[in-house]
């Protein structure tokens, strides 16, 4: 009988260190937990955002609508708010051609929980897209903020911004 109580014991505190390390991994963020976004998510992040700048208008009678929609993934709310209010402090397209094609990044620079992203706006128009080339660029800086695990735009300075 000794032997029986001991096995049942250590399966006891077995089973419960197994439970208590599981309820910590979920409570403290370990196993499955968020982990801090890299350089690599900020690329993305400012990669994809740029791609959407051709698809919003700020001249258009909708474009705080479609500011809110297209820039809603990428841009803390905050910021994405101010630029609905005021859509020509946005970046996004201002005339037919040239229009914002993308963000050519240059370096990501980590600060705080975030990363501070320097590049280039580039502009096309259909004669770039068809020979090469580009129609001229913008220095851009932009920063990022870790906002429960996911990358977001806390302030953008370039095209539009009143820099």
């Amino acid at each position: 009988m000794p032997n029986k109580n001991a096995l049942i014991v250590i399966i006891v505190v077995v089973v419960v260190v197994v439970a208590a390390t599981f309820v910590g991994a979920l409570l403290g963020g370990g196993i499955g937990g968020t982990q801090a976004p890299t350089a690599d998510t900020a690329s993305s992040t400012v990669a994809s955002f740029g791609k959407t700048l051709q698809q919003v208008s700020i001249l258009a009678p909708d474009a705080s609508t479609t500011i809110a929609s297209t820039y809603a993934p990428y841009v803390d709310p905050a910021l994405l708010a101010q630029w609905e209010a005021d859509p020509q402090s946005a970046p996004g397209r201002v005339v037919s051609s040239p229009w914002p094609d993308r963000i050519q990044i240059d370096s990501i620079v980590p600060q705080g929980s975030g990363f501070v992203v320097r590049g280039e706006l580039v502009f096309m128009t259909s004669n770039e897209v068809e020979h090469g080339g580009n129609a001229g660029t913008t220095p851009v800086v932009i920063q990022l903020a870790n906002e429960e695990g996911k990358l977001m735009i806390v302030a953008f300075e370039g095209q539009n911004s009143g820099q």
